[in-house]
């Protein structure tokens, strides 16, 4: 990432914490993962599960470094783009190198239930992150927008009409593993492939960063990103 961006973005970040009131996990909201060889597309799933271990592991970063949590640990920290279903539908569906892509959250907050389960964003927490997309998508200048998921496609979309900059908006679902394990069983992968013939293309290169169990997930979810829309905004 250019080092005056991110510096102008981390700034942004210091002035946008997120209220005590709205009881986010951690107040800090962060910046995008921006490799240094960016093609100036972003892609946002929807935000960060804090159920598990890395909220504790966030809890002992400082300030600044909570804001630059992406990338830090193992992985970037956005799960379906760890877990390969979104690298593999940048690269089959746009022919772009994941590793050359940015990638982020829409929701720039998490919340947790009293049980410490994973919680949905609320409204407000929606807000203030549209607040702030609109101010970062102006840093950033990304030449389209990858959006996973209903609410990461509701904050981009309020989050333009804030700002001055167009972009390509392309919508995809959310690869939920909840919602397409079930759906696998009655997927013909070869018929797929003969269906799709980008992802076809890439499917040696799938297992780099897929583990075999995930496998038939980030195929079929590849099958439905190439039927998405996409939008000049």
């Amino acid at each position: 990432m250019n080092p005056e961006t991110k510096r102008a973005l981390i700034k942004l970040c210091q002035g946008s914490c997120c209220p005590r009131n709205l009881k986010a996990t951690i107040p800090e909201p962060y910046i995008p993962y921006i490799p240094q060889r960016w093609n100036k597309t972003l892609v946002l799933a929807e935000a960060q599960n804090h159920s598990g271990p890395y909220l504790s592991r966030l809890r002992g970063l400082s300030a600044q470094r909570r804001i630059i949590r992406l990338g830090l640990f193992s992985g970037v920290g956005v799960q379906p783009w760890d877990d390969g279903c979104l690298k593999t539908a940048v690269w089959a569906v746009l022919g772009l190198k994941p590793e050359n892509t940015a990638v982020s959250n829409a929701v720039l907050w998490s919340l947790l239930r009293d049980g410490g389960a994973n919680d949905n964003p609320s409204p407000e927490i929606v807000n203030h992150s549209v607040l702030l997309w609109s101010k970062m998508l102006d840093i950033l200048k990304p030449t389209r927008v990858v959006t996973a998921g209903r609410v990461s496609e509701r904050v981009v979309s309020r989050a333009a009409e804030k700002c001055k900059l167009r972009f390509h908006h392309v919508i995809w679902p959310l690869p939920s593993p909840r919602v397409l394990y079930p759906l696998l069983g009655y997927m013909d992968e070869e018929r797929l492939f003969q269906r799709y013939p980008e992802i076809a293309k890439v499917k040696r290169q799938i297992s780099k960063w897929v583990k075999p169990s995930s496998k038939k997930m980030a195929v079929f979810y590849a099958a439905l990103a190439s039927d998405a829309k996409s939008n000049l905004i």
